[in-house]
């Protein structure tokens, strides 16, 4: 039977994302004050974003946290703009 999660471990960790917006769970199992295995923290991390307490942006290895209030992070003005600017095109095939 897992032991149950107690509520300051989930706390730390959502202290080092409030504090570093953006940050990898790698970034924030160095920032604990005590070390937990890997797949331990994946499941922290997890539960804090079921609670919506954390959100993970990206996918997999890529992965960044933050907390909802952080809010998203910006697009560049460029990319923004090349985004609204270009014009769609349709590719259709024809019969040879």
């Amino acid at each position: 039977m897992p032991r149950p999660i107690l509520t300051e471990e989930l706390d730390e960790i959502e202290g080092v994302v409030r504090a570093r917006p953006g940050v990898s769970s790698a970034e924030i199992a160095e920032a604990l004050a005590e070390r937990i295995p890997r797949r331990t923290l994946q499941y922290r991390l997890k539960r804090l974003v079921d609670d919506g307490r954390l959100v993970r942006e990206g996918g997999d290895k890529a992965a960044r946290y933050r907390t909802p209030e952080a809010g998203a992070p910006a697009a560049a003005p460029e990319v923004a703009a090349a985004a609204v600017s270009r014009p769609m095109v349709r590719v259709q095939k024809s019969p040879i």
